[in-house]
């Protein structure tokens, strides 16, 4: 296991929480260049595909990591939204059907059948990352 880092993430108070209908209003990864790709979080499409394992819709998944932090910054108008005059900012997932095992800190897991896998990457227009059949025709062949 890699070193320990500062974790504050329950999945029982979690699971808890969720079923209570108190579903969270942000969502984000608490990742820096220490702790990226550190147990037991590794990247922001984990923690994201925990909470669908938890039972939060993708819609509200999606918005507690988008929508709601811009509105909070005074920011709706440029961030979290796909509307004319926004930024260009879009990370673009596949939700692929994947039996995943989730883990906090504290040793309590959780069994997940989905994972959002990162498809594309735009920053201010410009494509920063494309996996690499992202996009392809059928057949493979490139448009």
């Amino acid at each position: 296991m890699p070193p320990m880092v500062a974790a504050i993430f329950s999945m029982n108070t979690a699971r808890r929480a969720i079923a209570n209908g108190f579903l969270p209003d942000i969502i984000s990864s608490d990742l820096s260049t220490i702790t990226k790709l550190a147990w037991p979080v590794y990247a922001l499409p984990w923690v994201l595909s925990k909470y669908l394992a938890l039972g939060v819709a993708l819609t509200d998944v999606i918005n507690a990591c988008t929508h709601t932090p811009a509105v909070l910054l005074g920011m709706a108008a440029e961030i979290g939204t796909l509307a004319p005059g926004a930024f260009a900012d879009i990370a673009i997932f596949k939700l692929k059907n994947r039996h995943v095992e989730f883990a906090d800190i504290h040793g309590e897991t959780l069994t997940g059948t989905h994972v959002l896998v990162p498809q594309m990457t735009i920053k201010s227009g410009e494509i920063l990352f494309r996996q690499i059949d992202f996009g392809a025709r059928p057949n493979g062949v490139e448009k």
